[in-house]
């Protein structure tokens, strides 16, 4: 029987000979919010266009619509009556200030050097591209911004507003749906393992991370979960974690942090998977692991202690790459 324990031994091999995914970036758009506190709505309402367009994929060839996929703009959807209009020109107007979401796409586009298909600009300029790099959309005008997809791979649309900072940024995406899978899992929390199957789907490892269903990890530590259109939300204690499916950034008690592997929604289950990692990281349970004939072990304590005794004898704090 084949067995070794992750000590430190472990350790150096996954940091110095497993493989690491870094999250490849491939272009990021900015722009600088106005700070007149008459715009202060239509800072809301960017940061709302930015939520809708988190985690949104592009594959090769394909188009992409920006009212498509932020949708119209209304109070029900959450966004304010903000000010539309250019430089001394403005009219009240629900969503107004999503444009600097589209402007920050369309700098990113342009620094992909991707395919603009679609792009309007605002009749008197707009304070935030004085440049003249600015995108207008209108919903009711059918005014959209639309770019081409013409890179080999899906893009992944990542955004999030850093002190008045609207950024977007394009990911390659890894794709988990054909990566090869081990399934070679076994997972115990405080000793008691945690059975799957077809039906609550199954832990495996791929891109150097191991990815579990989340239902069932979440039903087996007794959390609270939520799905809302994209996001899946875990409340454990006093956590609130939130993830969003194919975002490489996740939130914390509302601060935002960042993954390299994304959850992601199986084909073949159609269940949530989620690098197991970093949900634990923010439980802040103990964790350790073995391997013993080719199968992998992933032991999860709810408690923290430095030294423990457990089925598989003496237990240390680890930190791996799980």
């Amino acid at each position: 029987m084949k067995k070794v324990f992750w000590g430190f031994v472990g350790l150096f091999i996954l940091l110095f000979i497993a493989p690491v995914y870094a999250v490849e970036r491939i272009s990021v758009g900015v722009v600088d919010s106005p700070t007149d506190p008459k715009f202060e709505n239509n800072i809301k309402n960017a940061i709302k266009a930015l939520e809708y367009l988190e985690g949104t994929e592009i594959k090769p060839g394909e188009i992409f619509s920006f009212n498509k996929t932020i949708g119209k703009r209304t109070i029900s959807r959450g966004f304010y009556m903000g000010l539309s209009g250019s430089e001394g020109d403005y009219y009240k107007d629900v969503g107004g200030g999503v444009c600097q979401a589209a402007t920050a796409i369309h700098r990113a586009v342009v620094n992909a050097g991707l395919q603009v298909v679609e792009r309007h600009r605002h009749l008197n300029g707009a304070l935030y591209a004085p440049n003249g790099d600015d995108a207008a959309v209108d919903w009711d005008a059918r005014w959209d911004y639309k770019f081409k997809n013409t890179l080999p791979y899906t893009i992944v649309i990542t955004a999030h507003n850093d002190n008045n900072k609207i950024q977007v940024e394009f990911i390659k995406k890894e794709d988990l749906e054909s990566a090869v899978k081990n399934y070679n899992v076994k997972l115990f929390i405080n000793d008691v393992e945690i059975k799957f199957d077809e039906k609550t789907g199954k832990p495996f490892i791929a891109f150097g991370r191991t990815y579990i269903p989340y239902e069932a990890i979440a039903r087996s530590i007794g959390s609270d979960i939520t799905y809302r259109d994209k996001k899946v939300i875990m409340k454990f204690n006093k956590n609130l974690i939130e993830f969003t499916i194919n975002s490489y950034k996740y939130k914390v008690n509302g601060k935002i942090k960042e993954m390299d592997v994304v959850p992601y929604i199986l084909k073949s289950d159609r269940k949530v998977y989620i690098p197991i990692k970093f949900l634990l990281d923010e439980l802040g349970f103990t964790i350790n692991g073995e391997i013993i004939d080719d199968m992998f072990y992933i032991k999860i304590y709810t408690y923290k202690e430095e030294n423990y005794q457990t089925a598989f004898g003496h237990g240390y704090f680890l930190e791996r790459r799980f």
